[in-house]
């Protein structure tokens, strides 16, 4: 394998780090991101191959993790658990490799973390893992099947599964692939055959879906993209898969997750936007404040005005490849379930009102002004790996510089028409979890000024 060709180069200012992109002759990309504040060496192999593929394939449900428990275990290189880790300790010499995979419905990864100067044994040791041999599988299939059968114990049913039934919820018969548990089913993961791992291998590792990562104290000298070379080698360039997109509406819709075990009320009111294809610096200042603007309100109004509850977070997540869900999420004791339904009608006027007083000024200012200037970050040993899966996504060379530009001038009533168009003439997808019994809390939502609103506001539309 030849020597990849440099392809971009950034430096991130705030976390002080140069980036470097690279692309093999393959195709294989590769990123190096120099972080002088750190004497580890962080390697990744990140395969956008996750559990979202197998409908896709007509493999059963799990195979994606399936396949990276078996890539894990003894190959050609090392050919027993005893050879690994006698690889892979420590002694009073050299360095420990840790190594880890995990799987999620876009990717698949493998990871080492050692001092730098283990540098080459960690790439070797990822080496074994990528490049593993097919034909092993057979002798360590049925152990591993128990040993995931064994895991997937640790998980609740699908129908007592509160983040599983809360995407069925908001998705509402859409994007199926992103409602489905990524190990698996007893059923799925007990009808998994070595042809489905060896289809899944030879269809999603290729070339185009795989990047390497490596964060490291150095800058990427000739040898180090050389022995990278070798996980790079023997990858082929193959068509993406791709689905058309659905689209995601919001409307008033509520449900209610009984959870016997849930001692207090878990309440979110939740918004879909669509995923940008490149990054809008500007939203990216406007979240941070909304974040900000959801915990003061919360705080002062929900917490310290009334008692309800501790504290009220921010949402913002990814909820499929295209759609993102943002919103805010509370806990409160049950007893004031229908108190809260009440105030959520209100809970961003009280916002803007604050931001319109002369205190609301000053917090404004304030926030901005830690925005543009941020304190130290931590070591981060995912931060190459999280710009790999960016490059995948193809969306990844965020300049904080250029969101600093965007605060700088920003406008407080700029910050009002976001929250107003954005998110008070949006209506929420309200989720609940409480151990209350469903048809009480239900009769609560039914009676609140909440639902009422909204109902009102939707035949009003329907009549105009």
């Amino acid at each position: 394998m030849k020597a990849p060709k440099l392809i971009d180069k950034w430096f991130d200012k705030y976390h002080n780090i140069h980036n470097y992109l690279y692309r093999y002759e393959n195709g294989v990309r590769l990123v190096v991101s120099q972080n002088p504040a750190t004497v580890e060496i962080n390697i990744g192999a990140i395969l956008e191959a996750g559990s979202y593929f197998e409908r896709q394939l007509g493999v059963p449900q799990g195979t994606a993790h399936f396949l990276e428990h078996m890539m894990c275990k003894p190959s050609d290189l090392f050919k027993t658990r005893e050879e690994m880790d006698a690889y892979t300790f420590g002694n009073r010499n050299r360095a420990t490799v840790y190594s880890n995979a995990t799987t999620s419905r876009r990717f698949l990864y493998f990871y080492l973390d050692t001092n730098q100067t283990a540098q080459e044994r960690a790439i070797n040791y990822l080496n074994h893992q990528l490049h593993y041999p097919l034909s092993r599988f057979s002798e360590f299939m049925e152990t591993e099947r128990k040993i995931i059968l064994a895991e997937w114990q640790r998980f609740p049913k699908l129908d007592q599964n509160a983040t599983l039934q809360a995407e069925l919820f908001l998705l509402d018969g859409k994007y199926p692939e992103f409602s489905e548990a990524i190990i698996g089913t007893s059923e799925s993961i007990s009808a998994i055959q070595i042809a489905d791992l060896e289809k899944f291998y030879k269809e999603m590792f290729n070339a185009d879906n795989l990047i390497l990562a490596v964060q490291m104290q150095h800058a990427p000298t000739p040898t180090l993209l050389m022995q990278l070379g070798k996980l790079a080698a023997g990858f082929v360039s193959a068509p993406p898969k791709v689905k058309d997109p659905e689209v995601l509406h919001n409307s008033f819709r509520y449900h209610v997750f009984h959870d016997p075990k849930e001692q207090g009320l878990y309440m979110s009111f939740n918004y879909f936007i669509p995923q940008r294809p490149e990054y809008d610096y500007k939203e990216q200042v406007l979240n941070y404040l909304v974040n900000n603007l959801i915990n003061k309100v919360g705080n002062d109004e929900y917490r310290e005005k009334l008692g309800f509850v501790y504290d009220v977070g921010y949402i913002r997540s990814s909820l499929t490849w295209e759609w993102l869900v943002r919103g805010y999420k509370l806990t409160c004791n049950p007893e004031h379930t229908q108190e809260l339904l009440d105030l959520s009608l209100t809970f961003w006027e009280k916002g803007i009102e604050f931001l319109k007083t002369k205190q609301g000024e000053l917090w404004f200012i304030g926030q901005v002004s830690k925005y543009i200037f941020p304190l130290t970050t931590k070591f981060d040993d995912d931060y190459a790996e999280d710009i790999a899966t960016g490059v995948l996504e193809n969306k990844y060379r965020y300049i904080h510089t250029q969101a600093v530009k965007e605060a700088k001038k920003l406008k407080m009533s700029e910050l009002i028409d976001f929250i107003q168009t954005e998110i008070v003439d949006v209506p929420p997808h309200v989720w609940i979890e409480s151990s209350l019994p469903e048809a009480e809390v239900e009769k609560m939502i039914k009676s609140s000024n909440l639902t009422k609103f909204w109902k009102a506001k939707s035949s009003k539309k329907s009549n105009a």
